[in-house]
């Protein structure tokens, strides 16, 4: 027996009758020391591979004659291959096999580490075999997106980008319409009515198994989200958080934060969360999520409050869904969040708004002021009633707006102190009193 070194993360280790050859750090072929000879298996060179710290043992044995015939012609070269290495008998230093390894970063179509062509009777055995373009390990939705899937699913991603061993099965919405808001949607938490109660560590790591409308609740864990958060150089990459609340009714309520990132200290702490866009509510900007996660949110700002789930004034909710995707392809498909739209707005001051979940180029944001003299506008500037802005295909909105509508009375008229009606005061008696005086 003869044994070369190697840099294997395998020590070397002797086989009986044979000579090693490493050929990369995870693989060494073998061959009989007696020229004579070959393996059981008919084969003149074997390969052993390095597998949880041992290498695997062939259970041939070198017991079957072989006829020492060169082969005269030149071994075959498949394509995308680095340059092949020769495998010499230690007697005859004939060639006896060659090693191919994918030109990187291709791989095996086989999956294999390499593959061996011998020298069988004169001539080189064929590589059954092809190298391939490697396909690279999707972090998120988003690259799941960028190997040709466009449809909502479950898929595997590794949010560490490193090891399989880290993956995560996923709900992804990747569909590019404006129905998902522009796709490419990671589901990072999913609430359910029915299914509130998990614990902290639960969420930290991740529980339950994903389903799109599912009747109990699941997560990725806060540790793989803030993976995402982070280039695999530790570079921060801010993400897109959506939160979709649909009530009891069937009714669905959107906020979107088009910049958010968190920490990667040991308590998860929301760095940032701006740029709200939605008709939920700025549930966020009220209650101050800046600080640890907390279970199955940050800050002060819980979605399970006493056993039901919450955001801001929305009663009722059946489930609430936070979904994520690189800030990077919102801003260069979407326009930016105009922070406008509150839930309470209908009622506190007569606007009416129907913002849509897409910020997606072609958009249509609609507003309309309720009542007599309740006018959108800054004050001293261009005032309107009613009005439309569209998203263009630059990624700006084609106009801006100042909400919520505002009282705006007529020249030589005075708001009252409710700021509800307008007034004016007369320096001349009315003929016909209150009638003659409202003509004014």
């Amino acid at each position: 027996m003869l044994c070369h070194s190697s840099e294997s993360t395998c020590a070397d280790s002797a086989v009986a009758n044979a000579v090693v050859v490493p050929v990369n750090s995870e693989e060494r072929a073998l061959y009989c020391v007696e020229e004579t000879l070959k393996w059981s298996t008919d084969d003149t060179v074997l390969l052993s591979q390095c597998v949880d710290g041992q290498w695997t043992t062939p259970e041939a044995t070198c017991s079957t004659a072989r006829e020492p015939v060169a082969c005269d012609s030149p071994f075959p070269r498949p394509n995308s291959t680095e340059e092949p290495t020769e495998i010499r008998h230690e007697t005859s230093k004939a060639v006896i096999a060659v090693y191919y390894s994918c030109s990187s970063p291709g791989a095996w179509l086989s999956g294999a580490h390499g593959r061996v062509s011998q020298c069988h009777n004169g001539q080189w055995t064929p590589v059954h075999d092809i190298c391939d373009s490697v396909c690279s390990i999707p972090r998120d939705c988003y690259e799941v997106a960028d190997l040709g899937f466009n449809t909502t699913d479950l898929y595997i991603i590794v949010p560490d980008g490193e090891s399989y061993e880290n993956s995560v099965e996923v709900l992804c919405e990747l569909e590019a319409t404006a129905e998902k808001a522009e796709g490419r949607w990671t589901t990072a938490l999913w609430l359910a009515k029915a299914d509130p109660t998990h614990t902290s560590e639960e969420f930290e790591d991740g529980f339950g198994t994903p389903a799109f409308n599912s009747s109990l609740s699941f997560a990725i864990g806060v540790s793989n989200l803030t993976k995402l958060h982070y280039t695999p150089q530790l570079e921060e990459r801010p993400l897109v958080y959506q939160y979709v609340i649909t009530l009891a009714s069937g009714e669905v309520h959107h906020a979107t934060y088009t910049s958010v990132m968190i920490d990667d200290d040991e308590f998860f702490s929301m760095l940032y969360a701006e740029g709200y866009h939605g008709d939920a509510g700025d549930y966020l900007l009220h209650c101050n999520p800046i600080g640890p996660m907390a279970a199955e949110s940050w800050g002060s700002c819980p979605l399970i409050t006493n056993g039901e789930l919450s955001w801001g004034t929305l009663e009722n909710i059946a489930s609430i869904q936070l979904r994520v995707r690189p800030k990077f392809y919102d801003t260069a498909t979407s326009c930016p969040a105009l922070s406008i739209s509150e839930v309470e707005w209908p009622l506190w001051n007569n606007t009416e708004v129907d913002i849509p979940i897409s910020r997606g180029h072609g958009s249509v944001i609609t507003y309309e002021c309720i009542g007599e003299y309740m006018l959108e506008g800054a004050e001293g500037g261009q005032r309107s009633a009613r009005g439309a802005l569209l998203c263009t295909s630059n990624g700006v909105w084609n106009a801006s707006v100042t909400l919520p509508c505002k009282l705006t009375c007529p020249p030589g008229f005075f708001k009252s102190g409710n700021k509800k009606a307008c007034y004016k005061f007369l320096t001349s008696a009315s003929t016909f009193g209150l009638e003659s005086a409202a003509l004014q």
